[in-house]
């Protein structure tokens, strides 16, 4: 059996050629490392504190930061605390502000009370004179008063005169008028609003002439 060519040459001392060699693949960028081995094995560079168990507690960037916790410049801006003369300036501004606005609601109040108290007076006032006044329309006489360092005047005919100078009758005032009243509701208006009873004289006090002799130079218009 004649050998083949392969066989001679092997014969001859020529060794078998051996198959070329693979070129090496390079390592992709980004590609993923297999399961189980660091992100370093498979060529891609490791962060800092990327990995958990490379952390370490005592460096200030592997510590964890804990909620509401920000950067230093806020923080520190936020937790400069005021100066003392600040707060009391501003405790001192606010308890101004308070004291002036009780002032003002107790002035409100006060003015409220005096304005339901002048309108509550004018109606008793009206009630207890109501058809009791007796001026006359007709009257031509004057009879002059003292009342407010002032001299004031009311029109009453001859009778009415005679019984004003004699206390049976008595003034009134009511919202600027002087009004004409007996005795007994004279003396009720004094009872209850004292200040507003003008003229009341106590029987045989005074003399009709002297009365009408008041100066008409310090007589004021009624």
């Amino acid at each position: 059996m004649t050998d083949s060519l392969r066989d001679q040459l092997l014969k001859l001392g020529f060794k078998k050629p051996e198959p070329p060699a693979r070129p090496a693949v390079p390592a992709r960028t980004g590609q993923r490392p297999p399961p189980g081995k660091p992100a370093a094995a498979a060529g891609q560079p490791q962060r800092p504190g990327g990995n958990p168990q490379n952390r370490n507690p005592q460096r200030p960037q592997d510590r964890p930061q804990r909620p509401g916790q920000g950067k230093p410049a806020q923080q520190a801006k936020s937790a400069v605390p005021r100066s003392q003369e600040e707060i009391d300036l501003a405790r001192a501004y606010a308890l101004r502000d308070r004291q002036e606005r009780e002032e003002k609601e107790a002035a409100r109040r006060e003015a409220e009370l005096k304005a339901r108290e002048r309108r509550e007076r004018r109606l008793r006032l009206q009630a207890l004179v109501a058809g009791k006044t007796v001026n006359d329309p007709a009257a031509e006489l004057l009879r002059h008063f003292p009342h407010r360092d002032k001299i004031k005047r009311v029109h009453v005919n001859e009778s009415q005169l005679a019984a004003l100078n004699a206390g049976a009758l008595g003034v009134v005032q009511i919202e600027g008028r002087y009004l004409l009243v007996d005795r007994e509701t004279a003396l009720a208006v004094q009872s209850v609003f004292a200040d507003a009873l003008v003229l009341l004289p106590e029987p045989g006090s005074q003399d009709e002439d002297e009365i009408a002799a008041v100066e008409p130079a310090v007589i004021a218009a009624g």
